[in-house]
């Protein structure tokens, strides 16, 4: 286990407090310690005694255990001569200039030094007619010269300036040409999106209309059939799937809209809320056409699903409260013991003796075992329907037998 002395912060804010302390080398700076040493109050002067303090026995007993003092600490330990000083390397200074600046600023330098030089040897020169001339010329022969390297220095520095504002000029256009490009993609792709978004949208409204024509279609042929046609047509109603039709079995039914992108809660009335889309079709309300589930996710008791050919959450605020219904014939088939709560409906209730109970309206299970909501003269109440009492059903005359007497009812 490697051991550390460093400092664990107190006190409040820009107000701080330190303690030193021995601590594990992986445990946090203000965690758990194994011993405290002493302590450091930067908030009081430097020569102040309880600035710091420290158990110089107890440093000295965990140094000698193989505890290594941090950076911080180990300057602090240095001046009572309990370690080494710590060899502090030169740190850069953030306000210090680069690489690139110093190589600037010595090149400038290299010009105005050549930029001065040219002028003094031109100086020899320029003596040797001064000295024929009158005495009264010398001055002026003179004042050019000394002002030369002075006009001469601004431009030496000229060009420097000149390349740097050229730089920042290139490097501006670089960065509106990446933005130009950028907005153009932003845009090109809010176009693709916007048109495949209105091709969608024709397409929905394309099959309702279909839809809508062939239903037209077909009420129209009824209506113009003939008289000898009328059973074939009665045959067509009951082929046709709407609510009313006992061929249909309500399985599920859409509870809203999630996210953006189409999909749809469904709430599944199957043993098993997967098992909904076992089946191969799957009708809306009063839609004779089938749709096409596929299931996303399952989120707590709801599945998320998604529907062919809807793409956006407008498209998909058509279906909610929307019923799903499958068709009878789909069902699976069931052992001798077994039934379909949905086909006991309607079924007259009589016991052994040929008494009745009345007609089943529906069946419940609220823990206790299977029970028939019944209605006899208006007035509802519900029978046991569990092994024990369901006798026998007959289903061509519509009947459950029960094992009850009509006492029951009294009791």
């Amino acid at each position: 286990m490697a051991l550390k002395i460093r400092l664990s912060r107190g006190g409040t804010k820009k107000r701080p407090f330190y303690k030193i302390v021995v601590a594990e080398a992986l445990s946090p700076r203000d965690g758990k310690f194994v011993e405290r040493l002493g302590s450091y109050n930067p908030m009081v002067p430097k020569d102040h005694a309880e600035r710091f303090v420290l158990d110089v026995e107890r440093v000295k007993y965990w140094i000698s255990k193989g505890a290594q003092p941090t950076l911080r600490v180990a300057k602090m330990l240095s001046s009572d001569g309990l370690v080494k000083a710590p060899v502090i390397r030169d740190q850069p200074i953030k306000s210090a200039p680069g690489k690139k600046r110093l190589e600037r600023e010595a090149e400038a330098a290299e010009k105005l030094a050549s930029a001065a030089e040219a002028p003094a040897e031109e100086a020899p020169a320029a003596e040797a007619p001064a000295a024929e001339a009158p005495a009264e010329e010398a001055p002026a022969a003179e004042a050019p010269a000394a002002e030369a390297p002075a006009e001469e220095a601004p431009a030496a520095e000229a060009p420097a300036a000149e390349e740097l504002q050229r730089k920042r000029l290139q490097q501006q256009k670089l960065q509106q040409q990446r933005l130009q490009r950028k907005r153009l993609q932003q845009q090109k792709l809010q176009r693709k999106r916007l048109q495949q978004q209105k091709l969608q949208r024709k397409r929905l409204q394309q099959q309702r209309l279909q839809r809508k024509r062939l239903q037209q279609q077909k009420r129209l042929q009824r209506q113009e059939a003939p008289a000898e046609e009328a059973p074939a047509a009665e045959e067509d109603k009951n082929n046709r799937y709407t609510l009313s039709n006992s061929n249909l079995i309500e399985i599920g039914c859409f509870v809203g809209v999630h996210g953006i992108k189409g999909e749809v809660k469904v709430k599944s009335y199957a043993e098993k809320p997967e098992n909904i889309f076992t089946y191969e079709e799957i009708f809306i309300d009063n839609d004779i056409n089938p749709i096409k589930l596929k299931l996303v996710r399952k989120v707590k008791q709801n599945l998320i699903c998604k529907i062919e050919n809807v793409k956006t959450r407008n498209d998909a605020e058509n279906f909610r409260n929307s019923k799903l219904f499958i068709k009878r014939e789909s069902l699976p088939k069931l052992s001798d013991d077994e039934f379909y709560h949905r086909d006991l409906v309607s079924f007259k209730v009589y016991n052994t003796k040929r008494e009745s109970f009345g007609l089943i309206v529906s069946l419940n299970d609220f823990g206790g075992g299977l029970l028939l909501e019944v209605n006899k003269d208006n007035k509802m109440f519900y029978l046991p329907a569990s092994k024990r009492f369901l006798n026998e059903i007959k289903y061509k005359e519509k009947e459950v037998i029960l094992n009850l007497d009509l006492s029951f009812l009294n009791g």
